[in-house]
């Protein structure tokens, strides 16, 4: 039994004089160079191998589902419990030049085989043979890989004289920005300057006239309380005269109520006289109609008699 790391290997092959195709399964080893198991399968062993293990996919297709299943195994390689495996099984008692390459499914029951594959070993011309296909692969790789590097390094070096210029370019502008901005800087310092300047004479220009109109303002605040302190003075003599003239004609009207008062008693005393007076009056009126009346009447016999 031989256990390694293994590198399989799909192809086609087509036979044109026959018009027929073959399925090329290769398994080698990284590890050993001369490690190389092969299977060729035409389409008419596959229909044997298809009724024989229940594959469901035709001789077109099985070449990328198999690719897929390996696929598969690698990617749960690292797993505690992979769930497809790829197991080889190389040097077997019965046939030791054969091997048997099978990849199985695993679940807690069991393991499901999906395809079991005999591979012959390689014989020395077939290991020759594909050895030398590999240096011819490993040669076209490496002049690729040269032209490539070549490619690369005149890339590089194209990039570099880019790079170069690029910085050189850079180098530029930073030196016409360096300029750019010590002219700006030194025009931003000169505007400063000038609009430093012209806010200290405007402040200056302001501070005079607010100064004069200050002056002005106590000056005309100084006049109109110099009025109006005047004005208060007369108004106090104004007031003054007033209070005296008050005060006078509360004292006459102190004696024409007094007056008033005496008047208006006398009134009431002439009232009563007058009233009598002229109840005397009327009396007298009286006394002398009646008197005239008798004298009326007493004429005529006064000269009857005489």
């Amino acid at each position: 039994m031989f256990t390694t790391s293994l590198c399989p290997l799909l192809a086609r092959r087509a036979d044109f004089s026959i018009r027929a195709q073959v399925l090329c399964v290769q398994v080698s080893s990284e590890a050993d160079p001369f490690f190389f198991h092969h299977l060729e399968v035409s389409e008419e062993e596959f229909q044997a191998l298809k009724t024989e293990q229940s594959i469901l996919v035709d001789f077109v297709r099985f070449p990328q589902k198999f690719i897929e299943l390996l696929e598969a195994c690698m990617q749960h390689r690292d797993d505690v419990r992979p769930k497809f495996l790829a197991i080889m099984r190389v040097g077997e008692a019965f046939a030791p030049d054969c091997s048997n390459l099978g990849i199985v499914e695993t679940n807690d029951f069991k393991h499901l085989s999906h395809i079991s594959l005999r591979l012959k070993q390689g014989s020395d011309a077939a290991i020759k043979h594909y050895l030398a296909a590999r240096v011819m692969e490993l040669r076209c790789d490496r002049e690729k890989m040269i032209q490539r590097n070549d490619d690369n390094a005149a890339q590089l070096k194209c990039l570099s004289r880019k790079l170069e210029d690029s910085v050189a370019e850079v180098s530029l502008q930073r030196q016409m920005f360096q300029k750019s901005e010590e002219a700006m800087q030194s025009r931003l310092d000169e505007l400063s300057v000038n609009l430093k300047t012209a806010a200290m004479k405007e402040l200056e220009n302001t501070r005079k006239k607010l100064e004069s109109e200050r002056i002005t303002s106590e000056a005309a605040m100084r006049s109109a309380i110099e009025s109006l302190t005047s004005r208060n003075s007369e108004l106090d003599n104004q007031v003054r005269d007033l209070m005296e003239t008050k005060f006078k004609l509360d004292s006459r009207l102190s004696d024409v109520v007094s007056r008033l008062h005496m008047a208006e008693n006398e009134l009431k005393t002439s009232s009563g006289e007058v009233a009598r007076l002229r109840k005397l009056q009327t009396d007298i009126d009286e006394v002398r109609l009646h008197l005239q009346h008798i004298l009326h009447f007493s004429g005529p016999v006064h000269r009857h008699v005489t």
